[in-house]
């Protein structure tokens, strides 16, 4: 329920401030690979003598940096990049939680939600993908429908679940 309460906010404070809401997407994500990259070259340079493969954590330090910088020096080339980021990873948690739905129905009650908020996700994610050239100010008012929807469907899933408890990170049908 936390997560469809955060997405439902993310939603609504986006529609509120869309301007806003796209430049702190960048910044977070520039600053996210910068520390990413400077923590793994740091980190490989110190233990470069252990590990048997230390190029690949120098790519990967080089990869996480060079998309740090381009974010803060080429932010419409990131906004573009992330959208179509956003949109294959709204397909694909679509597809999934569709096929949850559908291996879920004799497990739990109330499956419909699940497949229903698959399917906007999937939904979404496709008219990201397709209509990806159109302006990011609309997109955002895309991502803001899709947050607050997801958002409710993911509330309204987390009160028809009460029964489920959580042991061990796996979800369980109380008897």
């Amino acid at each position: 329920m936390l997560l469809g309460a955060f997405n439902l906010l993310f939603g609504v404070l986006t529609l509120i401030w869309p301007g806003i809401t796209l430049t702190i997407l960048i910044w977070l994500f520039a600053i996210t690979m910068l520390v990413q990259g400077f923590y793994l070259l740091i980190s490989t340079i110190k233990h470069s003598l252990e590990l048997n493969d230390s190029w690949m954590f120098y790519l990967l330090a080089s990869i996480n940096l060079g998309a740090g910088i381009v974010a803060l020096f080429y932010p419409d080339i990131t906004v573009y990049l992330l959208i179509i980021l956003m949109g294959l990873t709204w397909l694909a948690t679509g597809i999934s939680q569709i096929i949850a739905a559908l291996q879920l129905r004799k497990e739990i009650r109330n499956e419909g939600w699940l497949a229903l908020t698959g399917l906007v996700s999937m939904l979404s994610g496709l008219s990201v993908l397709i209509n990806s050239g159109a302006g990011a100010l609309a997109l955002l008012w895309l991502i803001a429908i899709y947050a607050i929807l997801f958002g409710v469907g993911l509330l309204i899933l987390g009160f028809k679940a009460k029964k489920w408890i959580i042991f061990d990170d796996l979800a369980i049908w109380a008897e």
